[in-house]
């Protein structure tokens, strides 16, 4: 009997030895596991470390290339503008009239009668520059801000955090361009000339010059690659207006071609990334082919244009009184919606992202894609009338007539 007793107690010892053995293990496969969890951590953190290192690299590579080595700061300060937090939207609109509203760099950037201003997408303010310019205007490209002074003497180029410089001329700025390859041009009124075009690498060294005595400029635009660059010219011949467009390449100096398109007046001009002109006038859209000979033309048949867009492929969208058009690059007609007014009320602004075209109107905001217009957000929800709408990823900026809103697409 007290054999099978010491037997049992040696085999309940066995299981508790067996058991705690096994609970040692499961400690230590425990123990391995942390370690191996928090070593994979630890990678992922080194790996995510080492991706900013590089993408910060690449960002400075990508900067000296297309603005300068002196402007590193500047992508500096523009990557630490990204992690500034805001308040989000709404956004109060302090007594500042809103010239015109832009996506730079990812951010909403704002025109106004005194100042610069850019907010990133939480809302956070991550420029506020103020100006004196009695009439400002800017060309916007990539995270670029080319703003001047028209009729006065100021220029300046900013990111969306930070100023590249500042240019005062001794003459009057009629109009500037920025090309996405980092030169600029300006276009002044002088003393002895009626305008003198002057193109800058973008180093603010003079790499072209061309004036006239006997023609106005009304618009100018270089070529994505900055090796061209197009003038609108106007003059009077008897009682009548002449326009030309006059090309020039920049990297030998000579003059391309020179285009009539007779009394029109040019409003805006794109010079295309594969060498064609595209314009829009007071009275057709017209595209002029890389070597001035052929032309297609759009007539606006005596209607009033009352606002247009460009996508950056070249599609215009013009919107009249009662109908929108949108052409190709080619200016052929690949969309038309009459009755407009009916669907949007007053259309206010339109903006090109990507594919799809997006409408700002008294009726709120529409989203045209795969040949259907879809509202998005009325304008009772908007809480006023839109004055100008600006698309950035999945974000619609809204400029209402004191305040920024901002809305998902």
């Amino acid at each position: 009997m007290s054999g099978k007793r010491e037997e049992v107690k040696e085999k309940k010892r066995f299981r508790v030895k067996e058991n705690s053995e096994q609970n040692e293990g499961a400690k230590i496969a425990d123990i391995d596991k942390l370690r191996k969890k928090r070593s994979r951590n630890a990678m992922l953190k080194r790996v995510l470390v080492v991706s900013v290192v590089v993408l910060a690299a690449i960002l400075v590579i990508v900067g000296i290339e297309t603005a300068g080595t002196r402007n590193i700061s500047i992508i500096i300060s523009d990557i630490a503008a990204g992690f500034t937090r805001g308040d989000g939207f709404p956004i109060e609109i302090d007594g500042a009239t809103v010239r015109d509203a832009e996506i730079v760099g990812g951010s909403l950037a704002l025109l106004t009668d005194s100042g610069i201003l850019v907010y990133n997408k939480s809302g956070g303010e991550i420029k506020n520059e103020l100006h004196e310019y009695a009439d400002a205007a800017w060309d916007v490209v990539g995270n670029r801000i080319l703003a001047y002074d028209v009729g006065g003497p100021d220029l300046r180029l900013d990111s969306k955090s930070a100023n590249a410089f500042k240019k005062k001329y001794d003459e009057k700025i009629i109009t500037a361009d920025y090309s996405k390859s980092g030169r600029f041009a300006v276009i002044t009124e002088t003393s002895r000339r009626l305008c003198e075009l002057t193109v800058y690498s973008k180093d603010e060294t003079e790499i072209f010059k061309w004036g006239s005595s006997d023609n106005y400029a009304t618009a100018l635009s270089l070529s994505p690659n900055g090796k061209f660059v197009a003038v609108a010219a106007v003059n009077v011949e008897g009682a009548r207006l002449s326009s030309k467009i006059i090309a020039f390449s920049i990297t030998d100096g000579k003059e391309l071609f020179r285009y009539s398109i007779g009394d029109k007046l040019v409003l805006s001009m794109d010079y295309l990334s594969d060498g064609r002109i595209s314009l829009i006038t007071d009275s057709a859209a017209i595209t002029v082919g890389k070597d001035g000979s052929a032309c297609v033309e759009y007539d606006f048949a005596n209607r009033t244009l009352q606002n247009w867009s460009r996508g950056d492929d070249g599609r215009l969208a013009l919107a009249f009184e009662d109908e929108i058009v949108i052409l190709g690059a080619d200016t052929v007609k690949l969309f038309s919606q009459s009755g407009t007014q009916e669907i949007f009320g007053n259309i206010i602004h339109s903006d090109f992202y990507k594919k799809d075209l997006f409408i700002s109107s008294s009726n709120g905001i529409y989203k045209l894609s795969g040949g259907q217009f879809a509202q998005i957000i009325s304008d009772e929800k908007l809480g006023g009338q839109g004055l100008k709408i600006a698309v950035s990823g999945n974000y619609i900026y809204c400029v209402l007539q004191d305040k920024l809103e901002c809305v998902e697409k």
